[in-house]
């Protein structure tokens, strides 16, 4: 395999290096408006799916998933949907009784 002949064929670390050669995301890109604690620099939205610094934004799409899946987005982007509609429900709800 290019890029994996520094270690010896058919050894573990030989495989570990094709495995990471060959993995593709077949442009199911995540990660791209991650995910994570405020003082995580590379985080761009909350557990709430909130924007850092913006208000009244959300990002629901896999782009909040913080690393690379081995499978196909479709059902995690659908979970993110709807913990997106659980979240502004309630946050919702709580405005109304406010009032």
């Amino acid at each position: 395999m290019p890029g994996c002949e520094l270690y010896e064929f058919d050894s573990d670390d030989y495989w570990r290096c094709c495995l990471r050669t060959l993995g593709v995301t077949l442009h199911h890109q995540v990660g791209t408006a991650k995910m994570g604690p405020p003082h995580d620099p590379g985080a761009v939205v909350n557990h709430e799916l909130k924007v850092y610094g913006i208000g009244r934004l959300r990002v629901a799409d896999c782009s909040v998933i913080p690393f690379a899946l081995g499978a196909h987005t479709n059902a995690p982007a659908t979970m993110v949907g709807e913990k997106a509609a659980d979240i502004i429900k309630a946050n919702w709800g709580e405005l109304k009784s406010s009032l």
